[in-house]
């Protein structure tokens, strides 16, 4: 189990691990966002891929299901080996700010979030405060006035990237998309001067499968 205690700035993790993410020459991020219950295909997804990247970043409308799957890890290896060495996470429009866990009475959950990977600071939030059902501008704004040079959101549930001012990335939602969208989430690679996306859709059969693909535009 990687998952020690929640740390000041609200991530999961052990510092040493939350600083070695801060000074990588490259790191992989796990995003996902708008589980809203679903429990089991965000535990596929974190099994399947967890092991693959240095970071989870959750963001938003479902923190009870990532809550689960992290005090599940305490008894199944599985998902203990699965889980990466640090989670990020922030509070969508639909979650509490204060969460009881097994593993800790209180958990904060923070609206906003900085997240440094490869030396370069990234604002985790969930967007509904950022309005970006209309836009990624206000969002960018923000993003630039707390020194990030990108952004990872979620509420609109459609998969999207852009780089305009700052490098934008919704996940989409992992179980109820919107404007003919699969259900997706993206695995982002992140370098000193780049940032590389794979966005993966989610379908549910007999056994869950996991396609890559390119979102189409959302904004026009």
């Amino acid at each position: 189990m990687h998952i020690i205690k929640q740390l000041p700035n609200g991530l999961f993790g052990k510092p040493k691990a939350v600083s070695a993410l801060a000074k990588a020459q490259t790191a992989t991020l796990l995003c996902v966002s708008d589980s809203h219950g679903d429990y089991s295909v965000l535990s596929d997804i974190i099994i399947n891929f967890g092991q693959k990247a240095d970071c989870l970043v959750f963001c938003g409308d479902g923190i009870y299901d990532l809550m689960s799957i992290i005090e599940k890890s305490f008894k199944y290896r599985e998902i203990a080996k699965s889980l990466p060495k640090v989670i990020a996470f922030v509070r969508g429009n639909n979650d509490f700010g204060l969460v009881q866990t097994s593993f800790n009475s209180k958990i904060f959950v923070p609206k906003k979030l900085i997240l440094t990977v490869a030396s370069r600071n990234i604002l985790i939030t969930h967007g509904n405060e950022e309005h970006v059902y209309y836009s990624t501008d206000l969002l960018e704004e923000t993003a630039r006035s707390m020194d990030c040079v990108a952004s990872i959101y979620g509420h609109t549930h459609v998969p999207f990237e852009a780089n305009h001012t700052v490098f934008c990335l919704n996940p989409g939602s992992v179980s109820l998309p919107r404007a003919l969208s699969p259900k997706s989430f993206a695995m982002l690679e992140v370098g000193p001067n780049y940032f590389c996306p794979i966005f993966y859709s989610i379908e549910n059969s007999i056994t869950t499968t996991f396609t890559p693909f390119h979102p189409k535009p959302f904004f026009y």
